[in-house]
């Protein structure tokens, strides 16, 4: 079953309508030609002056203040721009931020920050401390990969970075499931953990991610509607080391993201709400659910056609 080129339209359509101008950007560099100047601009507006990203970036907070997790989400988005030269402004004003201590308490990133209280949020961006205790690491981790990569050895982020990627080495060795987060964090970090000779044993590192990645897959298409990992979560292209032995639940995934698509003007709904904060911010609710909607189906049409499900 593919996507019709009708119904990519319809997608594209809602997309350029009501996303943000930053999804019709990251639309036009993924699926009209265009470069990544446009994105890399709008992109820019989400920086503040410390070099961090806030402003909702993250549709679900919409605290303007840097926060760690907004940070991780532009950073990821320049790596899926293509960027690769760690001395463009939006990277170097990335590392300055997390370099300033900003957000970080015990070694590690914090997932939740008290500012985020004073703005329209879901209930997890709310600061947790509790919360924070379980996500820290698998953030932090991410964070510290991106860290040992593109900061020099001597300065103090990159020592900070280092602690981490050995404490993550160690969570992960002492089988404690760290959920998706950690698991994300932990594959960031993986590479790293090799070149640093933190890995003794890489093979032994490799099936331990492989055994969480594949315990972590919801399989059941009946609890897809609800927000579960499934298997894009793990896999996004025919490349993934994990697609071999997950081919058919994801191409069952694949089937099932078409067979969702509304048929009215429309695409796929998101399978999360604020709970209680939806009450508090209705009108934030709403137009956030609207860029989320936005972001999530250019997630979904790029991978229907990494795996040639479009036409």
């Amino acid at each position: 079953m593919n996507l019709t080129h009708e119904r990519f339209h319809q997608v594209e359509s809602w997309i350029l309508r009501n996303g943000r101008p930053l999804e019709a950007a990251r639309y036009a560099m993924h699926f009209q030609g265009e470069g990544p100047e446009r994105f890399l601009e709008l992109l820019r507006l989400y920086q503040n002056a410390d070099g961090g990203f806030g402003h909702a970036l993250e549709p679900d907070g919409w605290n303007p203040h840097s926060t760690p997790y907004c940070t991780l989400s532009a950073l990821n988005l320049l790596s899926e721009a293509g960027v690769d030269d760690y001395a463009h402004p939006l990277y170097q004003g990335a590392l300055a931020y997390l370099a300033s201590g900003d957000s970080f308490e015990d070694g590690l990133w914090l997932f939740s920050v008290p500012s985020s209280n004073d703005f329209p949020h879901a209930p997890w961006w709310g600061y947790d401390t509790s919360l924070n205790q379980t996500e820290n690491l698998g953030l932090s981790s991410a964070l510290a990969a991106f860290a040992l990569s593109a900061c020099p050895a001597g300065k103090p982020l990159y020592q900070a970075a280092l602690a981490i990627a050995r404490r993550a080495y160690d969570r992960l060795m002492s089988g404690v499931n760290p959920g998706v987060m950690g698991i994300d964090g932990f594959m960031a970090l993986r590479p790293h953990w090799q070149a640093l000779s933190i890995a003794e044993n890489p093979d032994a590192v490799d099936g331990v991610l492989r055994a969480l990645v594949n315990a972590a897959i919801v399989r059941d298409s009946a609890l897809w509607e609800q927000y579960v990992p499934r298997p894009s979560a793990a896999i996004h292209s025919p490349d993934s080391p994990f697609y071999a032995e997950n081919r058919a639940d994801l191409e069952k995934e694949l089937d099932y993201l078409i067979a969702t698509l509304p048929q009215e003007d429309d695409v796929w709904p998101i399978n999360w709400c604020w709970f209680q904060e939806q009450e508090r911010y209705p009108k934030a609710f709403a137009i956030s659910e609207s860029w989320w909607k936005a972001w999530k189906a250019i997630d979904n049409l790029r991978l229907l056609r990494a795996f040639g499900r479009i036409g």
